[in-house]
This record gives C-alpha cells, sequence and structure tokens, in this order.
C-alpha cells in the first residue's frame, strides 16, 4: 500500500493535526518506512515538501533500527541508488531536500561503515563522479557526516564516542586519500561550479584536524585553496579552511614551518594587509587571517620558550609584531563583525606584553589600542540602546569582548578617559549622548575591567578608579535627558554604594535625580520598572543616612503608592511592592524616636487594611462584573503582597515586637484569614506568602492563629498547588518554633487525612500537568513529616494513635518504592530517624525491612543514574541501622526473603566494621547486582 498524497497541501491546522499522527503512526509502524521509501523510488511524490515529510519517516527507522536490520541494507541501498541517478539526469533538487538526504546517507554511512559496508565511498559516489551534481552532493554528505561522527561541541556517550573513532580510523585507511583527491579535482574546476568549491573548502575546514595533513597542506591543495580568496563566492569559506589549516594541533616546529610559510603565501596575496579604505567583507576576511595566525604564534611562542629555543621565540615574537598594525587597523573598522575579528588576537598579545619589558614601541601601541577600544566602545548611530533589538544585543556583546581587552591594562584605560570624564561631567549639556554614555557605561564596568575590587584597593590604580566613580556621581551627567545615561547613572548609585557610602554629601542629589522625571516619575514605563528596583537597593543601602529625608521621600511616594483597583497607575504591581519595601524600609531605620516610626507604620498599615476592606465590600457587592471582580480579586491579592513587602525591614534581631508592632501585624493577619477566600489561587498565594514574613517577624504572637489557618488551608485541600504550598509553610513553622507547637492545638490529623486522600485520588492520574503537582505535594509532605521526626515533635504524630501511625508508616512504605528518587530519598531518610526514636509491632518491622530491601531491586532502580545511587546509599545506611537494632530478628527475615548464601553475605556485609561509607556502598552494590542477576536467570 502507497502512502496517500499530497500530504503538505492542506493549509487547514486540523488537517495538519491528522497529517501529523499518520507521519508519527507511519514512524511506528514495522513498515511504515518501507511504504515511504516504495513512494520516493517510484516517483509517486507530489510535491518536495511531500519528499521531504516522507524522509522524516525513513530518518526515524535510519536512526533507530537499520543498524541491526540487516535485511533492510538492500532497500537503502536501492533507494541511495536511486537519488544518485536522478542528480545525473534531473534538475538539482532545492538545497533543504539535499541537505536533508545528506543527513540520511551520512546515517547510513554510521551504521554500515566500515562493518557491514567497508567500501561504502567507492561504491556509492566514485563511479559517478564525472555528474558535477554527485560531486556536489558528495560534498553536503561529508559535511553531514562531520555532523554525526566528529563533531566535537556534540556531546555524545562513550559508545558512540567509540563508533565514531573507529570510522575515523577506518575513513583514514579506505576513504580519505581518495576523497582528497576529489577535493583537489573540485577546486582545480574554477569557476565552474562556485557552490561545489564552497562546500568543498567547507569540508577542508572539518575535516583537517584529524586527517593526515600532507592531504591537505602540499603544493597543489594550498595555492588553490589561497586563489579562492580572490573570489568573492568562495572567499568565507577558504577563510574558514586556513584558519583551520593553520589551528590543527601538530608538532610546535612543524606549525610553525607550516604557518609560516603559509603567512607568506597570504602576504603575496595582500590577504593580510588592511588598510582604512578596506570595505567590511575585506577587513572581515583579512581579521580572520591576522586573528588566526596572530594565536598561532602567541602558542608557538610559549612552547618555544617552555623548551628554550631562543631563536623560535624572538621569530615568533617578530611575527606577532609584524601583524599589529593591521589588527588594530581592522579593530578600528565601523563595522562591529569587521572589528571583533582580531579581539582575541590583541587580547592574547597585550596579555603576552604583560610579561615582558615595553619597548617604546610596545607603549605606543598600547595607547592606540585602548584609545581605538574606548573609541569604538561608543554606539553608532543605527544603535538603538533604549530598545533590545538584535542588532542592539549583538553590539553589547562586542563591547563586552571590548572590555575582555581593557582587561589587560586598565591603567592605560583610566589616563585615557581621565580627562573625557572631567570635560563631560563639567560640561555634559552640550555633550552627545553616544560619547557620554559611553564612558559612564565603562566605568560601571570597572570591577570587570580592572579585575579587582577597587573599591577597596590602595594601590595608585584603584585610587584615580574610585575618583573617577565619585566624579560621575557627583555630576549632573543624569540630567542631560538621555534615558540610557540616566539608566547607568542609577545603575552605578547601586553597584557602588559602598563607595558612595563613604561620600553621604552625593546622597541628596542622588536621591533627587530617583524621585524626579530622570527616575521613578520617567514618562518610560521600562525604565521606571528598572529604577523603582534600583530606588529600593539604593535605600536599603543608606537607609541610615537617608533618615534625615525621610519626610522629603514619604511625601513624594504618598501619590505613587495611592492606586485603586479598577484605575491605572504609574506602576504595576510588582513595581508597587518595591515602592512599599522603601517606603517601610525608609520608617523604621529614620531618625524618629519610636513612637513617631509606630504612628507612620501604623498609619500605612491602616491605609492598606482600609483599601482591603473596601475591595472586600466592592467584591461582594451585586453590581461588579465579571471583569470588575477579577480586578478586584487581583487588587485584594495585591494588597497582602504589599503587606508582605513592608515586613522585609524586620529580621530575627530587628523584630516587630521591638518596634511595637507586632500587634497591628496581628491585626491584619487576622482581618486577611478572616476575609481572603483561598478559591482564588493569587489570593491563596499572596495570603501563603504573609504567613511565611509572620513565621519569621512575628513571633510568638504567630502561633494562636495557628489553628485557624489550619482550618482555612484544609478548605482549599482539592488544589494541589495550594496544599503543597501550606505543607511548605508548616515546614518552616516547625522549624522556628519546635517544641511550642505541642500545645497549639494544631489539626495535624486532618491534615494528613486530606493529603493522603487527595494522593489516592489522584494517584492514576493522566494529566501531566496534575501529574507533576502531585509529584511536588508528595515531596512536600515527606519534607514535612521529615520536619517534624527531626525537630522533636513526634510526639504531635504519636499522640494522634496507633491506626494513625501505621497508616503513616504504610504511606512511608509507600513511598519507598515510589517512582521519583527524590521522594524515595526522604522517605528513606524519615524512616531511618523513626527507627531512632521508635520501635515498631512485629508486623511493620518486617514490612518495613522487606520494603527497603527491595528498593534497588524495583524495575525503576537504574544503577547508571545518580539520583538512584543516593537512593540505594540510603538503603545501605537504614539496612544497617535495622540490623543494628535487632540483629537476630533481622537475619532470620534477611533468611526468610533472600538465598541463604546471599542473605549470610548480606548480613556479614552489614556486621563488618570494615564496612562503612563507600566501601558500604561498594559492598551492597555488589550484593545487589549479584541479587538481580539471580532474579534475572530465574
Amino acid at each position: 500500500m502507497a502512502v496517500p498524497l499530497p500530504l503538505s497541501a492542506a493549509a487547514d491546522p486540523n488537517i495538519h493535526c491528522k497529517l501529523y499522527d499518520y507521519v508519527e503512526t507511519l514512524k511506528k509502524d514495522p513498515n511504515g518506512w518501507k511504504l515511504c521509501v516504495e513512494n520516493i523510488i517510484k516517483g509517486d511524490i507530489g510535491s518536495v515538501e511531500d519528499h521531504f515529510i516522507l524522509l522524516q519517516v525513513l530518518e526515524a527507522y535510519v536512526s533507530k533500527k537499520y543498524s541491526t536490520d540487516d535485511a533492510g541494507q538492500e532497500i537503502i541501498k536501492l533507494w541511495m541508488s536511486t537519488w544518485l541517478s536522478n542528480l545525473c539526469t534531473s534538475d538539482p533538487p532545492p538545497a533543504f531536500l539535499a541537505n536533508k538526504v545528506a543527513q540520511l546517507f551520512a546515517l547510513v554511512f554510521a551504521a554500515d561503515f566500515p562493518s557491514r559496508w567497508p567500501h561504502f565511498m567507492q561504491e556509492v559516489f566514485m563511479q559517478r563522479l564525472e555528474y558535477p551534481p554527485v560531486v556536489t552532493f558528495l560534498l553536503r554528505t561529508l559535511i553531514a557526516i562531520d555532523s554525526e561522527v566528529v563533531d566535537r561541541e556534540i556531546q555524545r556517550p562513550k559508545e558512540l564516542f567509540d563508533r565514531n573513532t573507529r570510522i575515523k580510523d577506518a575513513m583514514r585507511d579506505l576513504c580519505i586519500k581518495d576523497l582528497a583527491e576529489v577535493w583537489a579535482n573540485t577546486l582545480v574546476k574554477r569557476g565552474s561550479d562556485v557552490k561545489a568549491q564552497e562546500l568543498c573548502l567547507d569540508v577542508i575546514s572539518c575535516y583537517v584536524d584529524w586527517i593526515d595533513i600532507e592531504l591537505i597542506v602540499n603544493d597543489t591543495m594550498i595555492p588553490l585553496i589561497i586563489g579562492c580568496l580572490n573570489n568573492a563566492n568562495t572567499s568565507d569559506s577558504a577563510v574558514r579552511a586556513i584558519c583551520a589549516i593553520m589551528e590543527k594541533g601538530m608538532d610546535v616546529e612543524k606549525k610553525f614551518s607550516l604557518v609560516f610559510a603559509l603567512s607568506t603565501l597570504l602576504r603575496s596575496n595582500n590577504s593580510l594587509s588592511v588598510s582604512q579604505g578596506s570595505d567590511a567583507d575585506s577587513v572581515m576576511q583579512n581579521g580572520s587571517l591576522i586573528n588566526s595566525l596572530g594565536l598561532v604564534y602567541i602558542d608557538c611562542y610559549s612552547k618555544f620558550e617552555k623548551t628554550n629555543n631562543i631563536e623560535r621565540v624572538r621569530e615568533c615574537a617578530t611575527l606577532m609584531e609584524s601583524l599589529v598594525d593591521s589588527a588594530l587597523s581592522c579593530l578600528s573598522h565601523e563595522d562591529i563583525y569587521a572589528s571583533q575579528t582580531v579581539v582575541d588576537f590583541l587580547r592574547r598579545y597585550l596579555a603576552y606584553l604583560k610579561g615582558h619589558t615595553l619597548s617604546e614601541g610596545h607603549l605606543s601601541f598600547i595607547q592606540q589600542l585602548v584609545n581605538i577600544v574606548v573609541l569604538r566602545y561608543k554606539a553608532p548611530e543605527e544603535i538603538n540602546l533604549e530598545t533590545d533589538g538584535e542588532n542592539e544585543i549583538e553590539f553589547l556583546e562586542y563591547r563586552k569582548q571590548l572590555r575582555g581587552i581593557l582587561s589587560s591594562k586598565p591603567e592605560v584605560l583610566i589616563s585615557v578617559i581621565d580627562p573625557a570624564v572631567s570635560t563631560m561631567c563639567k560640561d555634559w549639556e552640550r555633550c552627545e549622548v553616544a560619547p557620554l554614555e559611553a564612558v559612564v557605561s565603562l566605568i560601571y564596568y570597572f570591577p570587570e575591567v580592572l579585575n579587582t575590587n577597587f573599591v577597596m584597593g590602595k594601590n595608585e590604580v584603584s585610587l584615580l578608579a574610585r575618583n573617577l566613580v565619585l566624579q560621575v556621581l557627583a555630576s549632573n551627567v543624569s540630567m542631560r535627558d538621555a534615558l540610557v545615561v540616566n539608566r547607568v547613572f542609577f545603575e552605578m548609585a547601586c553597584r557602588y554604594d559602598k563607595l558612595l557610602a563613604t561620600e553621604p554629601k552625593l546622597l541628596p542629589a542622588i536621591l533627587e535625580a530617583f524621585l524626579d522625571k530622570r527616575g521613578l516619575s520617567h514618562p518610560s514605563a521600562a525604565h521606571r520598572t528598572r529604577i523603582v528596583y534600583l530606588f529600593t537597593r539604593f535605600v536599603k543601602a543608606h537607609k541610615q543616612a537617608l533618615s534625615a529625608y525621610m519626610g522629603t521621600v514619604l511625601r513624594s511616594l504618598a501619590p505613587l503608592l495611592a492606586v485603586s483597583p479598577l484605575s491605572s497607575s504609574l506602576f504595576s504591581s510588582d513595581d508597587q511592592m518595591y515602592l512599599y519595601e522603601a517606603t517601610s524600609t525608609l520608617i523604621l531605620y529614620g531618625s524618629m524616636d519610636l513612637s513617631q516610626k509606630q504612628e507612620y507604620m501604623k498609619e500605612l498599615l491602616a491605609s492598606l487594611a482600609d483599601r482591603f476592606m473596601n475591595t472586600y465590600e466592592q467584591l461582594t457587592s451585586p453590581d461588579s462584573n465579571e471583569e470588575e471582580i477579577e480586578l478586584l480579586k487581583d487588587y485584594l491579592a495585591n494588597i497582602i503582597s504589599y503587606c508582605s513587602r513592608i515586613t522585609k525591614p524586620f529580621t530575627d534581631t530587628f523584630t516587630m515586637k521591638e518596634c511595637g508592632l507586632d500587634g497591628a501585624f496581628a491585626e491584619l493577619l487576622n482581618k486577611f484569614l478572616e476575609k481572603a477566600h483561598l478559591d482564588y489561587p493569587p489570593i491563596a498565594d499572596a495570603l501563603r506568602q504573609y504567613l511565611h514574613r509572620m513565621v519569621i517577624c512575628l513571633g510568638d504572637e504567630f502561633l494562636p492563629a495557628l489553628p485557624i489557618i489550619f482550618g482555612k488551608f484544609l478548605t482549599a485541600s482539592s488544589n494541589l498547588k495550594a496544599l503543597q504550598g501550606f505543607l511548605i509553610l508548616l515546614q518552616q513553622i516547625v522549624a522556628r518554633f519546635k517544641e511550642k507547637l505541642l500545645t497549639t492545638n494544631v489539626n495535624l490529623r486532618a491534615l494528613f487525612e486530606v493529603v493522603w486522600a487527595v494522593q489516592e485520588s489522584n494517584q492514576a492520574t493522566s494529566d501531566e500537568t496534575v501529574a507533576e503537582n502531585l509529584r511536588y505535594l508528595n515531596r512536600a509532605y515527606l519534607q514535612t513529616v521529615l520536619a517534624i521526626t527531626n525537630n522533636k515533635l513526634l510526639r504531635l504524630l504519636s499522640s494522634l494513635g496507633s491506626g494513625f501511625m501505621e497508616r503513616l508508616y504504610s504511606s512511608l512504605f509507600f513511598f519507598c518504592v515510589y517512582e521519583d528518587p527524590l521522594a524515595q530519598k526522604v522517605a528513606l531518610t524519615t524512616l531511618y530517624k523513626l527507627v531512632s526514636s521508635f520501635s515498631f509491632p512485629d508486623l511493620l518491622w518486617d514490612k518495613m525491612v522487606v520494603t527497603v530491601l527491595q528498593i534497588p531491586l524495583c524495575k525503576q532502580h537504574d544503577v547508571s543514574d545518580a539520583q538512584c545511587m543516593i537512593v540505594q546509599h540510603e538503603v545501605a545506611a537504614c539496612l544497617l541501622l535495622f540490623r543494628q537494632c535487632c540483629t537476630e530478628k533481622f537475619d532470620r527475615l534477611l533468611e526468610s526473603v533472600l538465598p541463604v548464601d546471599l542473605a549470610k553475605q548480606f548480613s556479614q556485609c552489614l556486621s563488618s566494621d570494615l564496612s562503612k561509607g563507600k566501601e558500604l556502598d561498594k559492598r551492597v552494590d555488589e550484593l545487589y547486582a549479584a541479587l538481580r542477576e539471580r532474579t534475572n536467570l530465574s
């Protein structure tokens, strides 16, 4: 039966989905690939798109089953032969189709060569080389083979790595010489097929790294490759090929001779010279060659220096210096792609100079280099740094490379920009934005450029750098009304907060800039969002120094905090949170007395409480429509979140109780618990975050609310994420209050029963989202039990009766063999803790030991998985403890469930003083391997 065509003609997405399902069915059908090959061989194809879809089915077979299916080889050979025959007699296929077929040829080659098909290249290609399309396709196939077999950037398992090594070894012996002859013939026919020559050069750049260098570096090939530099269509590929030749690993003496000879040929071809009038393409080509040559000379220099080959060291130094002028010309080119071609060489060359006595020429070079870098650091006219376009992102990456050059000689950078900073800070009104932004940006990146903590440094460079930073922060450059300058200015104010703290007189002007149209009142929403975050950082860093300006700041912030649910605001809800955090920080750390701080904070909390109640009343009003209800619910969640952020300044050492604010926050807590409905996830999340903050800040005042909190969250138990979040909150509560929870009357029985019911009802779900949420809920549940165990609160559980404890143990046993290694590990750790604290009834004891013993024998236990091996380590620790607790009972039970010899070996292993730590793990691994082998044989 043939495949129904056309497959690609339908525009209807529903039909496309059906076609996708059909193609997937073909992939799974053992004969599906044969049907596709039959259509292709017969030419029964509606379009090239249909052809491509059929090839995807064939790819699934070739990549997964072909290597072990001897019967399929003849069909594949027939398909390959048909393709090549069609190339000889028909119009060339589109590139995307040819590349896909080349990829399949490469997969077949990787599966068959050399064992099943040692003469693959000769039989498939060498008999048809008189046809140019076949030669072109061969080159495409060789590139695909490189990707499949050679490409080192692709991570591969050891099995594939060993296979690929065998393939390369066999290619060197069986076909590389023939292929090299094809490459030479392709390059000789200059002008006949430019695409073939381009592909040929790309193949050479891929293969030269691992084949005999003499196949490429000879009197025939090298002139042909260099000749391709002069053809605009092949020059890029020729550059890549020459660079690959120079970068090939080999003996240093041989490499030096080779590269020196190549450089002589390149100079005679005018391929290493760059002038001010050179176009971007020419600079990119020549710059790439200069960069590779320079890097090779630096590597050779290091190796010759180690062997004390003085003559060669001098030659390398001279050759490096001969490239410097051309490299500087490349770097100074206005096109960033052309400019960045020589960055690696110049950075390495500067590093080389650091270890040498500098001549006048070297000093002149360094000065010239830094001048060029500073000049190129300026954004060109077509780059708009206020946007995040592709060109802007690439320019910022280019800047990062330039900073890498400067890091080798920071003192020269400082001497170059020092006068520019002085001029710009004084004459900022008349400065162009681009150079101003460039200088300010460079100073912002001083930590990366100087490679030192210059803020604390004692040397001259550190002192000069600090002065430049303070010059900018003390200036009025932020008044230039340029967003990019303002943004960097504020970033600087936060980055250099420790330096700024030494100059508190600068703080008022920077604070003013934050508060006016340069900062929080700027018309750009994106800018405001960043500034409000920076403002909060600024306030937290200088909270005590700013206390004198608290009144001014609060008056400025008050209108920004007064938002309503149904009207727009300058700031998003996330931005508002930062504003509230900054406000409470200023109040709590201000210079006022305690009563004034209380008054301000209570006023702030009261305004939020009033808004909460007003919004709640609006929400319950019958006049609200659905859209308004959604907005009101979001606003309720936001208010609770604002209250959480207000608590950020409080710590374990600076508590609410000290400030006399515990009552106000406790009152808010009760209000939220009474009115907030957890059926709306954002409100549930916001309330939970507030509770997290109260656990930290409120202290024992939090404990009376625990029964209400339990009841509140248990009503939302059908929501897996909400229940998981509450369990995480409970872990924090347990860790914070410990034994104090024994008198709180929390209803742990109800919580655990809810969790168990939710786990049981969702266990067999096929919904991936539900399954994932259930997995996280299970982990949170187990972590909660472990937290209770670790914090000496087992009485909370044991007081619930033997029936409850048996069900708890059963759930732990279940998770010991659950298909989640993280859950298994926590369940095992919890059992270990429980065994150390409790005596188990005999039936539970036996079940626990057998359960733990069988974990590494479960189907999902993968010995190659690191997490599973961590679980096995926990198993060994538990078994060791079980035996120490009840040695005779443990040994008898072991003999009843394991083969006698292995039971004895287990007992001996667990009783030996030598079996500890890694030695125990190793012995247990061996015993389980033996058990698995017995199980498989039986």
